[in-house]
C-alpha cells in the first residue's frame, strides 16, 4: 500500500473511534422485568411485551442512550458496523482493462457504527423515539498482490421509532467513494472518477419471536456524477430462531443460528436487484448488547461500493465476521 492509502485507513479508524465513545444509559427499567436500568437490555433485539395498563405509563428522556430502537439489517453490505470478510469475487465487466481484474480474492473491512444522541421512551419499555449519529468506512482490498481497491466513507443522522413489534428508521446521510492509490498505480488508464452523494432513506420493520421483515424507499438528493439515478427500494427478511439457542459454558453467553437476505433495487442500475444473503452462527451476551457473528455470505447483482456502484455486476462468495455493540 502507498503512504496515502495508509493515511486513508488510519483516518478512518480515528474518525470512527471519535463517534464511538462509550455513552450513557437511560435511567429506566428493564422492559422484560420492570426492574433495574435500561442497561439490562438492548431494545434493538427485544420486542416489547405489553400488559394492560402499560399505556398509562409516562415517558422519560435521556441523552446518549446506549442502544437504539431499530435493529440494523444483518445482510445489508453497506450497514455501518465492524466487520471483516474474505472471499472470491467475479466482475462483469472487468474492474479494469488489466489482466486479472475479472475475478480475484478480496477482503472487505468495515469500521463504523451508530451512536445515540437523544431518546424519549415510555417507562419500563422500548417504545419511543431516538436520534442518532452514524458513520464509518468500508474498504475493499485485493489479496494477491495486496492493495486497496476502493474505500467508501459514510456519515449522517438517523431517527428511529418503535412501538411494540413495529419499528422504523429515517436516515439522512452522505456517501463518498475513492479509488485506492495502488489500484490507480496498477491501472494508469483508469478514469479517476469519484462517487459522492447525499441521500434520504426510510425502512419499516415488523418483528416476530423468530422472524423479521423490513422494506422501504430512498431517494438520492444530490449526486456526482449528476446523471446517477435517484430512486431506491430496499427489502429484506431475517430468521433468528430463539428456541434453538444453544448455551455454552458461560451463563452470560448463548449461541444461535441466524439467516438474512437483503434486496436493493436502484434506479441508477435500471432497477436491477442486488441480492445479499448471509447465514451462520451468532454469539450473543445475555443482555443482547454484544453480538459476534460468523457468517457465510453470498452476493449477486451490482458492486455495492464506490465508482463501480452502477457499472459493474458482481457475484461474490465468502466468509464474514461481524461485531455489533
Amino acid at each position: 500500500m502507498t503512504p496515502r492509502s495508509r493515511v486513508v485507513m488510519v483516518a478512518s479508524v480515528v474518525w470512527i473511534a471519535a463517534t464511538q465513545v462509550p455513552t450513557g444509559t437511560a435511567a429506566t427499567a428493564d422492559p422484560r422485568t420492570g426492574q433495574g436500568s435500561r442497561a439490562a437490555t438492548d431494545c434493538r433485539y427485544h420486542p416489547n411485551a405489553f400488559d394492560e395498563g402499560d399505556d398509562e405509563r409516562g415517558f422519560e428522556q435521556s441523552v446518549f442512550p446506549r442502544d437504539d430502537l431499530f435493529r440494523p439489517p444483518t445482510a445489508d453490505p453497506t450497514e455501518m458496523r465492524f466487520f471483516s470478510s474474505f472471499g472470491w469475487a467475479e466482475f462483469q465487466p472487468d474492474l479494469s482493462r488489466e489482466e486479472g481484474f475479472d475475478h480475484f480474492i478480496q477482503s472487505v473491512v468495515g469500521l463504523g457504527g451508530t451512536a445515540g444522541l437523544w431518546t424519549r421512551r415510555r417507562e419500563q419499555s422500548c417504545d419511543g423515539v431516538q436520534v442518532n449519529i452514524f458513520g464509518g468506512a468500508i474498504s475493499t482490498f485485493a489479496i494477491d498482490p495486496l492493495f486497496l481497491v476502493n474505500v467508501d466513507y459514510y456519515g449522517g443522522l438517523s431517527l428511529s421509532l418503535k412501538r411494540d413489534e413495529l419499528s422504523a428508521r429515517l436516515r439522512v446521510y452522505h456517501q463518498s467513494g475513492h479509488l485506492g492509490d495502488d489500484f490507480l498505480f496498477e491501472n494508469p488508464g483508469f478514469p479517476q472518477e469519484e462517487l459522492s452523494l447525499e441521500a434520504v432513506d426510510v425502512l419499516g420493520s415488523a418483528t416476530g419471536s423468530w422472524w423479521r421483515l423490513y422494506a422501504g424507499p430512498g431517494v438520492v438528493v444530490r449526486a456526482k456524477p449528476t446523471d446517477l439515478g435517484r430512486g431506491m427500494l430496499r427489502a429484506g427478511a431475517e430468521i433468528r430462531p430463539e428456541r434453538l439457542e444453544l448455551p455454552i459454558p458461560s451463563s452470560r453467553v448463548t449461541w444461535a443460528p441466524v439467516a438474512a437476505t437483503d434486496l436493493l433495487s436502484h434506479q441508477a442500475r435500471d432497477w436491477g436487484v442486488t441480492w445479499s444473503s448471509k447465514a451462520g452462527i451468532a454469539i450473543t451476551t445475555a443482555r443482547h448488547d454484544r453480538h459476534l457473528r460468523f457468517l457465510v455470505t453470498f452476493l449477486d447483482g451490482y458492486m455495492p461500493y464506490g465508482v463501480f456502484f452502477d457499472a459493474h455486476e458482481t457475484t461474490q462468495l465468502g466468509l464474514e465476521a461481524q461485531f455489533v455493540y
